[in-house]
This record gives C-alpha cells, sequence and structure tokens, in this order.
C-alpha cells in the first residue's frame, strides 16, 4: 500500500469517526433544549434566517425518524438529504478506490447550482417565513 493511499484511508476513518460522533451528540441532546449548541450569529444580529437556520434541530428529528418535523426545521435540508448521501458516499468510494470521482462532482455547474440553490433558499424563507 502507497502512502498516499494509507493516508487517505486515516484520513477517511478519522472524518467517518468525527461525523459519526458528531451525529450522536445531535441525536442525544436536543437542540431545542441543549444550551452547548452555538446560535446563529446572523439570526442573532438581523432576526433573518440564513440557510442553515434549524438545521441542527432538523439533524435531530431527522435521526428520530420525524420527517414532518425535520422538515418544518429545514426544508431544504431535507429535501436534499439524499443527494448529499449520494455525493458524500460517491466521494468516499471513489477516494478509497482511488477512481476519479464521479462526473456531477467534477462539473464547475454543480457548485454553482448549489450557490444559486442556497441564495434562493435564503431569499424565500425569509420572504414566506418558513
Amino acid at each position: 500500500m502507497s502512502r498516499t493511499s494509507a493516508t487517505v484511508r486515516v484520513f477517511g476513518a478519522a472524518a467517518v469517526t468525527l461525523a459519526g460522533a458528531s451525529l450522536y451528540v445531535v441525536y442525544a441532546f436536543d437542540p431545542a433544549v441543549g444550551t452547548f449548541f452555538p446560535h446563529c450569529a446572523f439570526h442573532d444580529l438581523t432576526g433573518l434566517q440564513c440557510p442553515g437556520c434549524g438545521t441542527t434541530r432538523a439533524l435531530h428529528a431527522f435521526l428520530h425518524g420525524h420527517i414532518a418535523a425535520a422538515f418544518h426545521y429545514n426544508r431544504l435540508l431535507v429535501s436534499v438529504a439524499p443527494l448529499l448521501v449520494a455525493a458524500v458516499a460517491g466521494e468516499a468510494r471513489s477516494r478509497l478506490l482511488s477512481e476519479p470521482a464521479p462526473r456531477v462532482l467534477r462539473n464547475p455547474w454543480t457548485g454553482w447550482s448549489i450557490f444559486v440553490t442556497l441564495v434562493l433558499w435564503w431569499i424565500v424563507r425569509n420572504v414566506m417565513n418558513w
């Protein structure tokens, strides 16, 4: 095994461990009542919601199987969750097998599409009071 391959595997294992531990914390502690979860600085300063507002509460509800509640907290997160899982799995697979990343992840339009979607969501959720 080459040194690069070993490094990728170590960092991959560390990322999976960190993600799993983070998900456990979100699962075990309700962000609606927990005091150690960070507040959104944008919301605290402006009273408006950023694209990520409600994400921690939505993840908590989602992990407990409460999809409707998760959708209430952050509609965009729940809507794109399957795409996020597929993208992360595709990236992990390509790195573990030393293959090129899936074509959609290498396309420059992917980044721009994500950016435009986030900006539109930021506007819509504040105009519609979602």
